[in-house]
Formats: structure tokens, C-alpha cells, sequence
């Protein structure tokens, strides 16, 4: 892959990367077959599959010491700050998507939250009010506010998805980038993020395989 087309150094790029450790309840998810798969998230679990043509790297098995790790797997797992995050989150886990000839990246991420009540009891209004302060949030953190944006339904489940342009701030040499951003809300206390930058010239590419991984994420 080609780090430098897919704007490695940017602090927002892996903003994901972190990766809680397994405490009481939670365990890591498992991959087999091209699916993302953990029982133990939300009620009774998720799956998501990874989209074909796409190299999965698992952020919490990596050794960031290892030399045959790209510099935008380096960058991933050196940062580790989940920003502008309002919610408090309990556990976390995140894998990175490279497409092999350098058409950008996608960023999955599963999180648990500290909530007062599951997201199933929430009304219609609330979580309306909720998603749409996240697009504005998401709409300054890529300096895109103009960036088409909708409140959704993927598979019974509320969320957001912005398809706009990620523009690095103070940064002159780093070129703008394409980005596409699905956020989805679980039953309990999940939300599940998918997120992919790319050159500008390979923005249908991008929004092809987010579209695609979005959709096939399956909540139980």
C-alpha cells in the first residue's frame, strides 16, 4: 500500500486506533471467513463482514515494533486518542482496512458506552436530536461543513452518513482527501463506526466498499 496517497500523517485519520483491553465481560472479536465477529457486544453480539479486495490489520494484535508494519499501521496504533468523544467509552476495538493498490483505507470500530439507559429506550426524538449533533461534530472534525449528510436506517438501526471531503487544518503539503462515515447506534450500549479516507480521484471506490461494510453489519 501506498502511504503516502492515503495521507498518513494525519492525527484525525486513526483516530480509532485505539484498542481497550478485555476487562470482565468484554472479549476480543474474532475474524474467520472475512467476518468480524463478537458475541459478547451489545445484547448478544455483531458481525460485519470486510469487503472483498480489502487486507485486514487487527490494531490489537500488532507489535507497533515490528518492521514489516506499513507507516500508516504505525500511525494507527500510535494514536490512540479518541477525540471530540463526549461519551464515556468502556471498551473498544478497531480494525484497519488497506486496499492493497492504494485506494484508501476504512477504519471499523465497535465502542461501548456509559449510558444511563440502552439506546432501545430512547425515543425517536432523542436519538434524532443525538445523531444530528454527531454529524455536526463530524462535519468540523474533517473541515468539510458543506459535506452531504443524512440521518438513516441500516438494518433497523439508527444512524448517520456523511460522504464529504476530510481537509487536514494548518497542514500545507497534505493533500485533501475523500471521506465517507457511517456511525450506527446498537441495542444496548453500542455504536459501531465506519470510517475510510481516500485520494480524490478514487471516491467512488470509497464510498462503494463503506457502503458495503456498513450494510452487512448485523446487530443482535
Amino acid at each position: 500500500m501506498n502511504g503516502g496517497k492515503v495521507a498518513i500523517g494525519w492525527v484525525v485519520v486513526c483516530a480509532l486506533a485505539g484498542c481497550a483491553m478485555p476487562n470482565g465481560y468484554y472479549q476480543p472479536a474474532t475474524v474467520a471467513g472475512g467476518v468480524i465477529d463478537n458475541p459478547r457486544v451489545g445484547w448478544s453480539g455483531y458481525s460485519v463482514k470486510v469487503p472483498e479486495g480489502l487486507d485486514l490489520f487487527n490494531l490489537a494484535e500488532a507489535d507497533l515494533d515490528s518492521p514489516e508494519l506499513s507507516p500508516l499501521q504505525k500511525w494507527c496504533l500510535r494514536d490512540g486518542d479518541r477525540y471530540s468523544r463526549s461519551m464515556a467509552i468502556v471498551y473498544t476495538e478497531s480494525f484497519l482496512l488497506e486496499d492493497p493498490e492504494g485506494r484508501g483505507f476504512i477504519i471499523f470500530a465497535s465502542d461501548t458506552v456509559e449510558l444511563a439507559a440502552p439506546w432501545s429506550t430512547w425515543l425517536s426524538p432523542e436519538k434524532e436530536y443525538f445523531l444530528r449533533k454527531g454529524i455536526n461534530d463530524k462535519l468540523v472534525l474533517i473541515n468539510d461543513t458543506k459535506a452531504d449528510n443524512e440521518v438513516l436506517t441500516i438494518n433497523g438501526h439508527r444512524g448517520w452518513h456523511i460522504s464529504g471531503t476530510a481537509r487536514p487544518y494548518f497542514k500545507k503539503k497534505q493533500p485533501d482527501q475523500a471521506y465517507e462515515g457511517y456511525f450506527i447506534l446498537g441495542n444496548l450500549k453500542e455504536v459501531f463506526w465506519v470510517e475510510g479516507w481516500a485520494p480524490l480521484d478514487h471516491r467512488e471506490f470509497l464510498r462503494e466498499k463503506t457502503r458495503e461494510m456498513a450494510e452487512s453489519l448485523e446487530i443482535e
